[in-house]
C-alpha cells in the first residue's frame, strides 16, 4: 500500500510557505528531497518507490543456529548473529572453551581471575590473551567455572587462576590450571586441585637470609626448590612464573603480575584496598578487595568508627 507524503518546505522570518513536497512511497518509507526526490527504505523494502519486498536472509548461509539480520542492501546483504559458542561471518567458528571442575572441595575467594597466557616467540615472555574477573567466586563439587573465549579457536597454552581471599596478600593465589603442551586444543576439563597451586618463592625458602636477598641474587637458589620438592609443579616471585618438570628441572618465564592492577586514574578504591580490573572487548570492570573492618563495594564503609572499648562498657 503506498502513502502519498506531501512536506510543507518553508523560508523566512515569518515562514512563508514555498512548495510543497509530494512523494509517491510505499508505506513507512519516508521521503526526503535531495537532488531529486528520494524515498528511504526500511529494512526488507526495496526498489525507487520501496514497493519491492526484500528479505536477503532467505538467502543467507548463516551456521550453527546463527541468526540472520537484514542490513542496507547497498553495502552488506545480511550480518549473522552468532550464539555463545560461534564466531565468523558466518558463525562457522567455534570458540575454545575451557570448564573448570572443583576437586570435592568447596573454594570461595573475593575474587578470581582466570589468565590465559601464551610465550612470546622471540622475547620468551608471558603474554597474556585473555583475563576474566569474577566477583565473589565460589566453586563446589555441585558445580563447575565454563569459560568461552570470544572469537579464539584454540586455547592458550597456559592457564591460571588467581584467587583473592584477603588484601594484605598482593599476588593472591595462583593456581596453574593447566599446561598445554601441544597447540590446537579447543576444549579441556581442567581440576582445580591444591597440588597445582603455585607458592610465591618465599614459602619455598626456608632460610632468612636468602629470602632477604634481592630478586636477581636470589633467582640463583630457584634450582634448588625444584630439587628439594618433588611434587611442586610452579611457584613464582616478583617476576616469574617457574615451573619443576618430573625430572626437578627447572623452567622460568617473565610474568607480568600487574597486569589487572587498576591504573591510578581509574581506582576508585578506598582505604588502601586492592583493585582489580579486566578490560575485554571495551568492557570494563573491577573489584576492590578491602583491608579488614571496611566494606562495600569501594570499601567506603568502616566498623573502625562504631567500635567501642571495653573500659567504656564497663565504665572507667
Amino acid at each position: 500500500m503506498k502513502s502519498i507524503i506531501a512536506r510543507v518546505t518553508t523560508v523566512g522570518l515569518v515562514c512563508r510557505v514555498i512548495y510543497k513536497l509530494t512523494c509517491n512511497c510505499a508505506q513507512n518509507a519516508p521521503c526526503i528531497q535531495l537532488d531529486r526526490k528520494k524515498c528511504i527504505c526500511p529494512i526488507g523494502r526495496a526498489g525507487s518507490t520501496c514497493d519491492a519486498i526484500y528479505d536477503p536472509c532467505t538467502l543467507s548461509s548463516c551456521q550453527n543456529n546463527g541468526t540472520c539480520m537484514p542490513v542496507d542492501d547497498r553495502s552488506l546483504k545480511y550480518v549473522c548473529v552468532c550464539s555463545e559458542r560461534y564466531y565468523g561471518d558466518i558463525c562457522q567458528y567455534k570458540n575454545a572453551h575451557v570448564t573448570i571442575l572443583s576437586n570435592n572441595s568447596t573454594t570461595i575467594a573475593i575474587a578470581a581471575i582466570v589468565h590465559f597466557l601464551n610465550i612470546h616467540p622471540r622475547t620468551g615472555f608471558m603474554i597474556h590473551e585473555n583475563s576474566y574477573l569474577y566477583k565473589k567466586f565460589k566453586l563446589t563439587s555441585d558445580n563447575s567455572l565454563e569459560l568461552i573465549l570470544e572469537k579464539q579457536m584454540y586455547l592458550s597454552n597456559f592457564i591460571y587462576i588467581q584467587m583473592f581471599r584477603t588484601s594484605d596478600r598482593y599476588y593472591g593465589i595462583y593456581y596453574l590450571v593447566a599446561l598445554l603442551k601441544q597447540n590446537q586444543i579447543k576444549s579441556i576439563k581442567p581440576r582445580l586441585i591444591q597440588e597445582n597451586r603455585c607458592p610465591h618463592v618465599n614459602e619455598l625458602i626456608k632460610n632468612q637470609s636468602v629470602r632477604d636477598l634481592s630478586q636477581l641474587k636470589r633467582v640463583k637458589y630457584y634450582y634448588d626448590i625444584c630439587v628439594m620438592n618433588k611434587q611442586l609443579r610452579c611457584f613464582h616471585d616478583e617476576i616469574y612464573q617457574c615451573f619443576c618438570d618430573k625430572r626437578s628441572q627447572l623452567d622460568c618465564l617473565i610474568f607480568d603480575h600487574s597486569v589487572n592492577n587498576c591504573p591510578a586514574k581509574l581506582n576508585y578504591c578506598q582505604n588502601n584496598a586492592l583493585c582489580k580490573q579486566t578490560n575485554r572487548q571495551g568492557q570494563w570492570d573491577f573489584i576492590c578487595i578491602c583491608e579488614k573492618c571496611y566494606s562495600r563495594t569501594l570499601c567506603q564503609f568502616t566498623a573502625l568508627q562504631y567500635s567501642v572499648s571495653l573500659e567504656a562498657l564497663i565504665g572507667s
